[in-house]
C-alpha cells in the first residue's frame, strides 16, 4: 500500500488573514486568523462563522518550503496517498488554490473545525483502511500530539508528525547558540571567556579569533574544549599542518596572499570515521550527490543541506575524493529517522561506487544532542570504522559556515555599517568569506556602535 502524506493547509502551506468568526453565548464575538483557529478551545455554545474562511482564497501566500515537499509527493502517485487536512469547512478554495499554484490536482478533507481530535480521527480511519507509513505536518502543537497519540493504540504503524516550522527552527536556535560561544559573549567560548582563542606552531595561545594583523603567520582558531583536548602537542601538530597546507597554496602569512577573498585552504586535525567502498571518481561522487538530493529538499535557510522526509537534515560534499557527510541532524531524535536516512545515503555509494567519510563530532543543544561515544557506536552500527591517519575538518572551516548562517538569519540595525565592514574585510583577508574574516567585521561593526537583531 502506498505512504500517507497528509498535510494541513493555514500556516503550513500557506499564510493567509482570511478570519473565522466565533459567535459566544453572550452575544459578543471574536474574529480569529487561521493560525489562530487552530489553537483555539471553543466552548461547546460556540457558534462558529465560516462565511469569510470558506471564501476563495485570493491573498494567500504559499510557505515555499513545505509548497515544495507537496509537490515532490504529488509527483510520485504511485507511491504516495496526499492528503490536506484542514480546519477548514469546505475544501473547494483550497483545491483551487492548489491546482492554480501547482497545476496539481490534490485531495482535500475539511473537518470543519479546530478540536485536534477531528484530524486524529481521521488518520485513524486511514490506518483502519491499511496504511501503515504516515506522515503528518502541521502547524499547531496540539494537532501534531493527538496524531502522534495514535502510536500507542497502533504500535505497528509507523508515524512521524511534526510541527511545520519544527526542524528550521531547531537548527537556527542550535546554530545560534553555538556561534553565540564563538562571538565571545559573557564567560562562554575562549579560555578566559571572549571568545575562541588562536594557537601558534607551539601549541600557544597567542589571541582571539579575528584580532590577528597582516603579516602574521596562520595560526588554528580553537574552542577552549578543543584545544584542552587535542593537548599542546596536538595544537601545535595542527598549526604546522596548517602552515603548510596554506604555504602550498601560495600564502605563506597573513597579508601575503596572491590574490584576496580566496576560497578557505582546508586543513584536517585527527581523524575521522570512514567507510570505505572502492577507489572513487569525483564524477561519480557528484552523480550520488544529485541523487541523494533528490531524496528530499533543498533547506530554504541553507541551500547546501537537505531536509529529507520532513525529519532529517543533512549536508553532503565531494571533497579529498570521498563523498564527505559534513552534517547530519535528527529533528525527532529515537525514531531511527537518522538510520534509515544513512542506509539510503549507503545504498546510493554503493551504486556509485564511492566512499562515504565523515566526522563524529557531536553537535546541537546539551538537551538533544549525542555524546562522541554515542556517535562512534551508531556510526559502527552502520559499519564505518576509524581510519588511521586521516583527520577531520578543523574546527575553523566547520564554523565559517555557521558564521555564514547567523549572518544570513541574523539582521543588523545598521546595515550601511555593517555593508561597509564588510567590504572592508573582503579587501583586508585572504580568506573571504570565512570565520576569520566575519569574525573581524564582526568585531569592527560591535565597537562601532552596530548590533543585530533576528530576522522574520
Amino acid at each position: 500500500m502506498r505512504e500517507l502524506k497528509i498535510f494541513d493547509f493555514d500556516d503550513t502551506l500557506a499564510k493567509s488573514e482570511t478570519p473565522v468568526i466565533v459567535k459566544k453565548k453572550d452575544g459578543s464575538s471574536i474574529k480569529l486568523t487561521p493560525g489562530e483557529f487552530a489553537t483555539y478551545k471553543a466552548d461547546p455554545s460556540d457558534v462558529l462563522d465560516f462565511t469569510y474562511f470558506n471564501k476563495m482564497l485570493k491573498n494567500a501566500a504559499p510557505i515555499k518550503h513545505n509548497v515544495a515537499l507537496l509537490k515532490k509527493y504529488l509527483s510520485n502517485p504511485g507511491r504516495y496517498k496526499v492528503t490536506i487536512l484542514t480546519a477548514r469547512a469546505l475544501a473547494f478554495p483550497i483545491k483551487y488554490w492548489i491546482k492554480k499554484l501547482t497545476g496539481e490536482e490534490v485531495y482535500v478533507v475539511a473537518v470543519a473545525g479546530s478540536n485536534p481530535q477531528l484530524k486524529a480521527n481521521y488518520i485513524e480511519k486511514e490506518i483502519q483502511k491499511g496504511y501503515t507509513d504516515i506522515f503528518f505536518i502541521d502547524d499547531s502543537l496540539p494537532n501534531v500530539t493527538a496524531i502522534r497519540n495514535l502510536e500507542k493504540q497502533y504500535p505497528d504503524v509507523n508515524i512521524n508528525a511534526i510541527v511545520a516550522e519544527q526542524y528550521f527552527l531547531n537548527k537556527i536556535n542550535t546554530l545560534t547558540e553555538d556561534l553565540r560561544d564563538w562571538f565571545g559573549k559573557g564567560s562562554k567560548g575562549g579560555v578566559g571567556g571572549g571568545g575562541w582563542d588562536r594557537y601558534n606552531s607551539k601549541g600557544e595561545r597567542v589571541g582571539k579569533c579575528g584580532d590577528a594583523k597582516e603579516g602574521d603567520a596562520y595560526a588554528a582558531c580553537l574552542s577552549k574544549e578543543k584545544a584542552r583536548k587535542l593537548g599542546k602537542k596536538g595544537r601545535a601538530a595542527f598549526v604546522n599542518r596548517k602552515r603548510g597546507a596554506q604555504k602550498k597554496a601560495g600564502d605563506a602569512k597573513k597579508g601575503g596572499e596572491r590574490t584576496k577573498g580566496q576560497k578557505p585552504v582546508k586543513v584536517k586535525t585527527e581523524m575521522y570515521i570512514i567507510k570505505e567502498y572502492t577507489p572513487s571518481n569525483p564524477a561519480d561522487i557528484d552523480k550520488a550527490i544529485v541523487e541523494i538530493e533528490k531524496l528530499g529538499v533543498l533547506n530554504p535557510i541553507n541551500p547546501n543541506e537537505i531536509v529529507i522526509d520532513n525529519s532529517v537534515i543533512i549536508e553532503v560534499s565531494n571533497f579529498d575524493k570521498r563523498l564527505w557527510i559534513s552534517s547530519l541532524y535528527s529533528i525527532d531524535s529515537g525514531k531511527g529517522n537518522a538510520r534509515r536516512v544513512m542506509e539510503k545515503i549507503m545504498d546510493i555509494a554503493d551504486k556509485y561506487k564511492v566512499t562515504v567519510a565523515l566526522d563524529p563530532v557531536p553537535f546541537g543543544s546539551k538537551k538533544t544532542k549525542l555524546s562522541k561515544s554515542q556517535l562512534v557506536k551508531f556510526y559502527k552500527s552502520l559499519g564505518f570504522k576509524f581510519q588511521k591517519g586521516e583527520s577531520q575538518f578543523g574546527d575553523m572551516e566547520r564554523i565559517a559556515e555557521r558564521v555564514e548562517l547567523f549572518l544570513e538569519k541574523n539582521i543588523p540595525t545598521d546595515p550601511s555599517k555593517w555593508s561597509y565592514y564588510k567590504s572592508q574585510a573582503k579587501k583586508k583577508f585572504d580568506v573571504y568569506p570565512s570565520a576569520y574574516a566575519n569574525a573581524w567585521a564582526a568585531k569592527m561593526y560591535k565597537k562601532a556602535g552596530g548590533g543585530w537583531k533576528k530576522g522574520k
